[in-house]
C-alpha cells in the first residue's frame, strides 16, 4: 500500500527498517523482506535483477492542469508501469461540481483507466461520468497529452 511504500522515494540504499522505513504493523517480516529486497536492488547486489526492475519500474508520474466544466480547472496525474500501461491515474477535481464533475476524481470513474494504454476514446474505451461529459472529456484528453497521444 502507498503508505509502506511511498517511505521509499527519494531514499538511497542501505536502507535500515525501524529507521529509514517504518514497519507495516503485525508485518514485519513482509516489511524486512520488502527493504532487504530494496537494499539488494539498489545496492548493486543483483545486477540483473536490479537491471530488470529498471525496465519494468514505473514511470515518474506525469501531471497536467486542464480547464474542465466552466473553464475551471482540474489536475491530472497519471503513473504508467514499464510497458506503457497505466498503472495509477488520480483526478484533483475540486473546483467541479458536487455530485458531477467532482465524481471524476472517484475510483469508480477512474479504476476504468488502469491497464490501458493511450491513445484512449470516450464512450469506446472509457465511459462518462453522467451529467459530466465535460470534464470526463477534460480527463481522457489529459491522459492522453500527457502519454503523448493527443
Amino acid at each position: 500500500e502507498e503508505t509502506f511504500t511511498k517511505q521509499f522515494i527519494g531514499k538511497s540504499a542501505p536502507l535500515t527498517l525501524g529507521e529509514d522505513i517504518d514497519a507495516v504493523s503485525n508485518a514485519t517480516v513482509t516489511s524486512t523482506a520488502v527493504v532487504d529486497a530494496v537494499n539488494q536492488l539498489l545496492g548493486g547486489e543483483n545486477a540483473p535483477a536490479a537491471e530488470a526492475a529498471e525496465e519494468n519500474a514505473a514511470a515518474a508520474p506525469l501531471s497536467l492542469t486542464v480547464p474542465a466544466y466552466e473553464g475551471k480547472e482540474i489536475t491530472v496525474t497519471v503513473t504508467t508501469d514499464g510497458n506503457g500501461a497505466i498503472a495509477s491515474l488520480k483526478v484533483n477535481a475540486d473546483t467541479q461540481t458536487a455530485g458531477l464533475g467532482k465524481r471524476c476524481a472517484e475510483e469508480t470513474f477512474t479504476k476504468q483507466f488502469i491497464g490501458k494504454s493511450a491513445p484512449l476514446t470516450l464512450g469506446k474505451d472509457i465511459d462518462a461520468v453522467s451529467n459530466a461529459t465535460i470534464t470526463s472529456t477534460a480527463v481522457v484528453d489529459a491522459v492522453n497529452e500527457l502519454l503523448n497521444h493527443e
